[in-house]
């Protein structure tokens, strides 16, 4: 298909130069359109509206004359073959024309680029610079508004004697020239408007082929598709056919699928009916035996538990008895520390006098101990098995406290050979105290040792 020419044009009221200058400023020709622009005020520049889908390149640029540029309009996303696009500037009373021609369109946007060019740049432009105007003379009232005249020859001065004879010798050289120069044209006028012509009728030829060309692919078209569309509605037809053959057999098929598993389904529900029964004979079997045994472990836990108080019962008796006698030998060794503290001061007081008396006295001295500690051992084990519960408690606190302060300096030795046997005491009838609850045979070598190591 053809392209389409474009032609539009409007009238700026600055000069040429002026109007070149804000076609060649992106601010300026941002500001007219109110997007974004970019402009290369060079040969090869680029050229580009984003906000218009315009974008080119400046072929040829004549400062306050013309502007010519290639141009691709980006529609939808998409890029059309590079165009055309001249700009003639030229005064006329009032401003500038500005004359914009676009060739090499799609006839599709034809009517979209008209819009864009006239109502997005030169209309914008127009009142730009009539804007521009009207406040620099609001802001000078006094200076004259410009006049931009057009431009008119000059006229030629009155010919004179000598000029119309040189004039004419001239002529005379010239004319044949100027003849022939004029059939050169004239033929090259003439051989162009044969061309144009042989175009023309070229072209309107080859319209008519094209024309009836596509009346017969239109034909050809309608006839295809007609055959196509009885195709279709057989196939249709047959389809439709099948698929209903298809349905009743698929029922049928699902009928008998569906007795089918009834009767299984059956079957499974008696079988599953006869194990629930069964599971139910076990599951209370289970019961009854666990029910049994748990009554049997709950015997014996009973047994055990009784058997475990007896057990320690005894164990309780057997360490009360322990810890009486104990007690009961704490006791007796605290009277012997007692009574060994007692000796150890008459001692001391003994020799105390025997320093004092002549030589002869001091034979009884060493024997008044061992007659003095063989009855003090009997004192207390005839004590002990009376006041066994008082003296648990009460015995060990009173010689505790009253040992050390008096018998501080002469009474050294004394605590250190009977703390060995205090210790010793409670844990020899700890051992036999499970065996044997009668605590009398290990309690008779204590006294013994004491009155040795004395």
């Amino acid at each position: 298909m053809a392209n389409e020419e474009l032609r539009v044009s409007c009238v700026a009221p600055a000069s040429p130069n002026r109007v070149f200058a804000a076609w060649m400023d992106e601010r300026q020709l941002a500001i007219i359109i109110k997007g974004r622009a970019h402009i290369e005020p060079r040969i090869g520049g680029r050229f580009s509206l984003p906000d218009l889908f315009l974008y080119g390149n400046h072929l040829s640029l004549e400062t306050g004359k013309r502007i010519v540029m290639t141009l691709r309009v980006g529609e939808h996303g998409r890029e059309v073959a590079d165009s055309h696009v001249e700009v003639l500037l030229s005064p006329v009373a009032g401003g500038t024309l500005m004359q914009l021609r676009h060739t090499d369109i799609p006839p599709e946007l034809i009517t979209t680029l008209e819009e864009r060019w006239l109502k997005g740049v030169l209309e914008p432009l127009r009142d730009f610079l009539a804007q521009i105007a009207a406040d620099s003379l609001a802001m000078h009232p006094d200076r004259p508004a410009p006049t931009i005249r057009r431009l008119v020859p000059l006229k030629r001065a009155a010919p004179t004697p000598q000029r119309a004879a040189i004039r004419a010798a001239l002529s005379g050289l010239d004319r044949e020239r100027r003849r022939e120069r004029m059939e050169a044209v004239e033929a090259k006028r003439m051989a162009r408007a044969r061309a144009q012509r042989l175009a023309e009728a070229a072209a309107a030829k080859q319209a008519r082929v094209d024309e009836i060309a596509r009346q017969k692919l239109a034909r050809a078209d309608e006839i295809a598709r007609a055959k196509q569309n009885k195709i279709e509605d057989a196939a249709k037809k047959k389809a439709d056919a099948e698929a209903a053959r298809l349905a009743d057999k698929q029922r049928k098929i699902d009928d008998v699928a569906k007795k089918k598993a009834d009767a299984e389904a059956a079957k499974v529900a008696e079988k599953v009916a006869k194990d629930l029964a069964k599971a139910k004979a076990e599951a209370k079997r289970l019961a009854e035996k666990t029910k049994a045994a748990a009554a049997k472990q709950k015997a014996d836990a009973k047994r055990l538990a009784a058997r475990e108080k007896t057990e320690a019962a005894k164990r309780k008796a057997a360490d009360k008895k322990a810890a009486v006698k104990a007690a009961a030998d704490k006791v007796a060794l605290a009277k012997k520390a007692k009574a060994a503290q007692a000796a150890a001061k008459l001692a001391a007081a003994k020799q105390a006098a025997a320093k004092k008396t002549p030589k002869k006295a001091a034979k009884p001295s060493k024997v008044a101990p061992k007659k003095t500690a063989k009855p003090a051992a009997k004192k207390a084990t005839k004590v002990a098995p009376k006041q066994v519960a008082k003296l648990a408690k009460a015995a060990p606190k009173k010689p505790a406290k009253a040992t050390p302060k008096k018998l501080a300096k002469p009474a050294k030795a004394a605590p250190k050979k009977l703390a060995k046997p205090a210790k010793a005491a409670p844990k020899k009838p700890a051992k036999p105290a499970a065996k044997k609850p009668a605590p009398k045979k290990p309690a008779k070598p204590v006294p013994k040792k004491a009155n040795k190591k004395r």
